[in-house]
């Protein structure tokens, strides 16, 4: 009998990495060939025509919103505080937080799904302030009842609340001091603004009120 060498070859797609047959590990897409003894005790070859899949799980953080690099996905956030349980209706690209904590994202795409590392926001609620003080306001989110913390007294302020959307909701004048209540009417819920103003300067605060 005569023995022959043989070939042969396989188009494959695989996410991150792919071991072929021979053991070798490939973590880029290409072609590979390979070189074995078939079942003749011949040497023959086999071409691997290889495409890895990657997902970009960068996270950036703006102004407190963190945003995902990878484009055309799906998305759910991720409490890593609470054993990377899914936050709920957090399914977009970008995920602005409403309280202090660790948050990661899981991103699928068509071939491959893989997770963020966890990233940490810290202060969520103050989005800007220009007082020459520190001011914030807990608890966030709040069933209704919601208290001021300043370092003095300001006079003359104006307090207005908003909708995410900027749509004025409510508001009112008057001087503020510290463990002050500030009244949220019970019928708002939701993501809030709430802009504090007096003498040219200004503080926003994020907050959530919930039913």
């Amino acid at each position: 009998d005569i023995a022959y060498s043989s070939s042969a070859s396989e188009s494959i797609s695989a996410c991150f990495s792919y071991i072929s047959n021979a053991g070798e590990e490939y973590f880029s897409s290409g072609e590979y060939t390979e070189t074995f003894t078939n079942t003749q005790g011949c040497d023959s070859t086999f071409t691997l025509d290889l495409t890895i899949h990657q997902v970009d799980v960068t996270v950036e953080n703006t102004e407190n919103t963190f945003t995902v690099s990878e484009d055309d996905a799906q998305y759910q956030w991720l409490d890593c505080n609470n054993d990377f349980s899914p936050i709920d209706l957090a399914t977009n690209q970008s995920f602005s937080p409403v309280e202090n904590g660790s948050y990661a994202i899981e991103v699928t795409t068509e071939f491959c799904t893989d997770t963020s590392q966890c990233v940490t926001i810290i202060n969520v609620s103050v989005l800007n302030n220009t007082f020459d003080q520190d001011i914030s306001l807990y608890p966030n989110p709040t069933l209704g009842q919601i208290y001021l913390n300043i370092s003095r007294d300001i006079q003359n302020a104006n307090v207005r609340v908003y909708s995410i959307t900027g749509q004025l909701l409510d508001q009112f004048n008057g001087n503020l001091y510290a463990e002050m209540n500030l009244p949220l009417r019970p019928e708002l819920s939701g993501l809030l603004l709430i802009v504090i103003e007096a003498n040219g300067m200004v503080a926003t605060f994020r907050i959530t009120k919930l039913n």
